[in-house]
């Protein structure tokens, strides 16, 4: 089958690119592996949960949908930058190119390109019961990279606070969903990445199960 082949194994570019550094993290959710990786594939709730976000202005300017592979689909949206956030206050760039992705069955990415930087996140969420999941996190970035030791160490430790913060501030929500509201009905048109992710995932499951 597709997702058992070896060479579909989908690796994200920046892992090879020197370029970027790279912070791990980890975090349990008190709940099934498909909630978690919708959680990471939601575009409005980063700006109603999150820090970085931008309540003021919470919705996308435009967007655009990819099919990159089976199992594979993009949306890149154009998006005013939080007052707050890191490419407002530190870099003074006022637009973001956010690009969030997924890869059956348990794998999303968030790029956040703002002027000639990027940062990324990598989720892979993995299923250790049926309520119970481990999700793993792979930051990285291309500003803030000096090559040298002390400084670079320094911004790892801010970077991973940063997602450590944006992890439990994810857990906060989504472990209080009850299992019979986890299914519940897509409002607007940018719930449909999260709507494809789940039509192709119950595929997936369907698949396996042959």
């Amino acid at each position: 089958k597709y997702y058992n082949n070896p060479e579909t194994i989908w690796i994200e570019p920046e892992a090879n690119d020197e370029h970027f550094k790279c912070v791990y993290l980890n975090k349990m959710f008190n709940v099934d592996a498909r909630t978690v990786t919708e959680n990471s594939l939601d575009i409005l709730h980063i700006s109603e949960l999150h820090s970085f976000g931008n309540k003021k202005r919470p919705l996308p300017i435009s967007e655009t949908l990819d099919k990159l592979a089976h199992g594979h689909h993009r949306y890149t949206y154009q998006y005013e930058a939080g007052e707050d956030s890191l490419a407002s206050k530190v870099f003074g760039i006022k637009e973001l190119i956010v690009e969030n992705e997924y890869i059956l069955p348990h794998t999303t990415v968030a790029r956040v390109r703002f002027g000639d930087f990027v940062n990324t996140i990598v989720t892979s969420a993995f299923p250790v019961s049926d309520n119970k999941t481990q999700l793993f996190v792979k930051a990285y970035r291309d500003n803030w990279v000096f090559n040298n030791p002390i400084f670079d160490s320094l911004f790892d430790k801010i970077t991973k606070d940063m997602m450590e913060k944006t992890l439990c501030e994810d857990k906060a929500v989504i472990d209080t969903i009850y299992k019979e509201y986890r299914d519940g009905n897509f409002i607007t048109k940018y719930d449909n990445l999260v709507k494809l992710y789940r039509e192709d995932y119950s595929g997936y499951v369907d698949n396996a199960q042959n």
